[in-house]
């Protein structure tokens, strides 16, 4: 025999399984509006199922206005439901949103704040992510720039049981081609890290810890400042109009070289305090045709020299 209040309880079990059953109902209803071609029932089914606290109707939503395939498409709402479903703790919603992030799609664009995201879901297991922010740290964007994280990150999408077989070979084929930009050691410290890393945010992050401590580590560029100095000092050229009206000085460039090696941006960190001689100085290390080799310390890694340009009458 049920008492009072067993049978309350039973009651309450039973309207929770009866609004499970409306929300699924209402998310295979849109599911079939989009099927025949009727967008706007879609959106309105799928709304009143996140309006009563449905995760999956958020998810929905926030691919249903990002595609392209529907006329409803909108970079806004996209955003307001990926946010929505990012925020529900689901890794695609994350990914998507970091890459929302990344790309300047409905937000505005923020590299860190995209990384977040990307990290999240990446941690999460989304072997999509993990392709993302393994291209995050290559670009040096939102993260520190790191060939040996990167090369972690695409080790571990080349075996995701949440990648798509086409994003598996993706990432496996990046890897390998990455993998020879990089040292033997390089290549064997991501394996490692990609060999210790488990799933879910309570989980121990070897890599995490390798950043630290690259991002902390001792020493700064100017050596490789000077070399660069060194190997754009026969092309410099002495102004004219600064020889005639005795000016000299010393320009200090800020070269940030990417984490694949390459030169990226160019500018004046001090001033000689002539115009004249700090574009020319610019002028010079732009045209660098070759960087000297990099330092152990800081390949792939994105960082910034400094690098001295003198002009001198003597």
């Amino acid at each position: 025999m049920h008492t009072p209040t067993t049978l309350k309880a039973l009651a309450v079990v039973a309207l929770l399984i009866q609004t499970a059953d409306a929300m699924a109902d209402k998310l295979e209803e849109g599911a079939r509006a989009v099927l025949g071609g009727d967008f706007e029932r879609a959106a309105q089914l799928w709304k009143e199922a996140a309006d009563e606290g449905n995760h999956t109707a958020e998810c929905k939503l926030s691919a249903f206005y990002l595609g392209k395939d529907t006329p409803l498409a909108n970079d806004t709402e996209a955003a307001k439901w990926t946010m929505k479903c990012a925020s529900s703790g689901h890794p695609r919603g994350q990914a998507v949103l970091g890459w929302m992030y990344m790309q300047g799609r409905g937000v505005p664009q923020h590299y860190k704040e995209g990384a977040r995201w990307l990290k999240r879901a990446a941690e999460g297991g989304d072997g999509w992510a993990q392709i993302e922010l393994a291209h995050a740290h290559l670009q040096g964007r939102g993260v520190l720039g790191d060939l040996v994280v990167a090369h972690m990150w695409l080790n571990l999408a080349s075996v995701s049981e949440e990648s798509t077989k086409e994003q598996r070979d993706s990432a496996r084929s990046e890897r390998d081609d990455l993998a020879k930009k990089m040292s033997a050691r390089q290549v064997e410290l991501a394996q490692s890290l990609a060999a210790s890393w488990q799933a879910g945010p309570g989980s121990p992050k070897p890599h995490d810890t390798y950043l630290e401590r690259v991002a902390n580590e001792p020493g700064g560029s100017g050596d490789y400042g000077v070399a660069i100095a060194r190997s754009v000092i026969g092309t410099v050229r002495y102004p004219r109009r600064a020889q005639q009206l005795g000016w000299q000085g010393t320009t200090l460039v800020a070269v940030e070289i990417s984490a694949d090696g390459k030169l990226r941006n160019v500018s004046v960190a001090k001033s000689s305090g002539y115009d004249v001689l700090d574009e020319e100085a610019i002028e010079r290390v732009r045209r660098i045709r070759e960087l000297p080799p990099i330092p152990d310390k800081h390949v792939g890694r994105t960082f910034t020299a400094e690098v001295p340009i003198v002009f001198r009458l003597d």
